[in-house]
């Protein structure tokens, strides 16, 4: 039997319900939502049957997404094998990012319908559509486009103007590559440390335009304004001045699998998170995230008001800063005192004076070469 189509004002009502349903499971199955964003969440629930069978299907669908071959999830050709962002990649890539981010997106869409349509009659395309947008927010950016450098040397801090109303400040040696494009904007924090001022930007039908960060092996999206990114060598923080960012981790396990608690968090006003590598994570392998801690929100930038502050931090943070800020050399001699904790606060201009407040508040002995160069060893008991 053929079924005639719906009425046309009948197709565009549940295109809107599906695509409420996909924000709401994306904010209530796989975020953090407030209370109050909770409350608002079962008054739509609530509201209609629809609106409780678009939702459903959303669950369902996730449910059996863990049982998807690696061929939903391939948008170019196989022999595509550079990682996405190894800058010597790009020139090798056999397709663009929007072509590969269609192709992934008709293939896995064409899947899910061949595979799921025989459960039910409400599988619709529409539903299909906003099933993919959950996909979106819970993989992380693997193709940002090669954009525009922007950089800083030895003691500089600059401050970026964008395009779009935001505003970067990048702290000493620092380097950013920025894209904007009409269907998002993205940045890639290459190394350093930044500061992130965020414009609220707003596509034709209203839907606020994404904003995405990759640094390192860490996905931030942008829920809110303002925050901190650094990039160590062995671990990257996010810190959250005001709004919120979702803070996610690129796993080496297959695309769409569903992340597991230590891959994923969502940062208010106030907290911090920090990446853990293979190496400290228990159970080795992918990078994770460690528990999201307080800090005090007015010491989270400081440095881009000239001045260095820490908290209970470890000796190699602090060292690790300073060097981007001191023409020479900064050795710690013996890898314990890495480990070291230390609060404290110095300006940029002062990592020598810091060198000897050291040897006032650790059991280290500092010594100054030629060239600027600092030897930070153990202190010998007397």
């Amino acid at each position: 039997m053929t079924l005639s189509s719906p009425p046309a004002d009948m197709e565009s009502e549940t295109k809107t319900i599906d695509t409420q349903a996909s924000e709401w499971f994306s904010l209530i199955a796989l975020g953090e939502p407030t209370p109050k964003e909770h409350a608002q969440f079962e008054q739509w629930l609530q509201a209609s049957p629809a609106h409780q069978n678009a939702y459903q299907s959303f669950d369902l669908l996730w449910d059996q997404i863990g049982d998807l071959p690696e061929s939903a999830f391939q948008g170019c050709v196989a022999s595509e094998k550079a990682p996405a962002y190894d800058t010597q990649a790009y020139s090798s890539q056999t397709c663009s990012s929007q072509t590969k981010a269609n192709s992934w997106i008709h293939s896995l869409a064409a899947f899910l319908q061949s595979t799921f349509s025989p459960m039910s009659g409400a599988i619709t395309a529409s539903l299909l559509v906003g099933f993919v947008f959950v996909l979106s927010k819970v993989m992380t950016v693997t193709d940002i486009p090669t954009g525009e450098r922007y950089y800083t040397e030895l003691g500089q801090i600059k401050t970026v103007a964008l395009a779009d109303g935001s505003q970067i400040t990048l702290s000493a040696q620092s380097e950013i590559r920025v894209q904007l494009k009409a269907e998002g904007r993205y940045v890639e924090l290459l190394k350093g440390q930044a500061y992130f001022d965020i414009a609220s930007q707003y596509r034709a039908n209203g839907s606020k335009l994404p904003f995405d960060i990759q640094a390192g092996a860490l996905h931030i999206q942008v829920l809110g304004t303002e925050f901190d990114v650094q990039k160590y060598a062995h671990k990257t923080t996010v810190s959250v001045v005001e709004g919120r960012v979702k803070v996610s981790t690129i796993s080496t396990k297959k695309q769409g699998s569903k992340p597991a608690d230590n891959t994923m968090r969502i940062l208010s006003e106030g907290q911090r998170v920090a990446s853990i590598g293979p190496r400290k994570a228990k159970q080795g392998g992918d990078l994770s995230l460690g528990p999201v801690e307080a800090i005090n929100s007015a010491s989270i930038a400081s440095w881009r008001h000239g001045r260095l502050t820490y908290l209970d931090a470890t000796l190699a943070d602090v060292i690790s800063d300073a060097r981007r800020f001191h023409a020479g050399n900064i050795t710690l001699t013996d890898a314990h005192l890495a480990d070291l904790r230390i609060t404290t606060s110095f300006g940029v201009d002062e990592i020598e004076n810091l060198a000897l407040i050291l040897e006032s508040i650790l059991p280290v002995k500092v010594y100054f070469g030629d060239h600027g160069r600092i030897l930070i060893t153990s202190k010998q008991p007397t």
